[in-house]
């Protein structure tokens, strides 16, 4: 092997792409697509149970109800179903201003 060829081989080697080993993709990962569905599915009927509460509390309890409807909102939110968790958080924010705004009116 001359040394034209070595050197050919050399710069070969040196032309390597690294860019696999540095980003990770998901080919990579385990990803049980079942526990992801059931859990999206409890949070989705949590959700669904706090806007009950934040419903129900226009009507009974408007406080109580209305701060639970809230907490469970902001979990919602936390848990990625945006919409039904601010939905939820603004309707137990209205009970809840409609409420104190009712008592002071009424005093």
């Amino acid at each position: 092997m001359s040394i034209q060829e070595k050197d050919k081989v050399l710069r070969r080697n040196k032309e390597e792409e690294y860019s696999n080993e540095l980003i990770p993709t998901l080919k990579g990962y385990s990803f049980d697509k079942k526990l992801h569905t059931d859990f999206s599915a409890t949070v989705k009927t949590i959700s669904y149970v706090g806007l009950f509460f934040s419903l129900f509390s226009i009507v009974f309890f408007p406080v109580i109800l209305g701060m639970i409807g809230v907490i469970i909102g902001i979990f919602t939110v936390i848990n990625n179903q945006r919409t039904l968790g601010y939905t939820t958080i603004g309707f137990g924010t209205f009970s809840i201003l409609f409420a104190f705004f009712a008592y002071y009116l009424g005093r």
